[in-house]
């Protein structure tokens, strides 16, 4: 495991993009800007070869 892993593998730490969109009425646009501009770590995931972004809820430094 990578330094910080331990955060993304919380319960309830991530979210998929499509939950981020449909629980704070976000679009991809938006949340694709947020990752590039830094406001949202990601990683890259796939089910059942189909991708998808798993965002992490806090970063847990009291910053929310």
């Amino acid at each position: 495991m990578y330094e910080g892993d331990s955060i993304w593998s919380r319960t309830g730490a991530t979210l998929s993009n499509k939950s981020a969109r449909q629980e704070f009425g976000l679009t991809q646009a938006e949340i694709v800007a947020a990752i590039r501009t830094g406001k949202l770590q990601f990683r890259q995931n796939n089910i059942y070869g189909n991708p998808y972004l798993r965002l992490l809820r806090s970063t847990g430094t009291g910053d929310s």
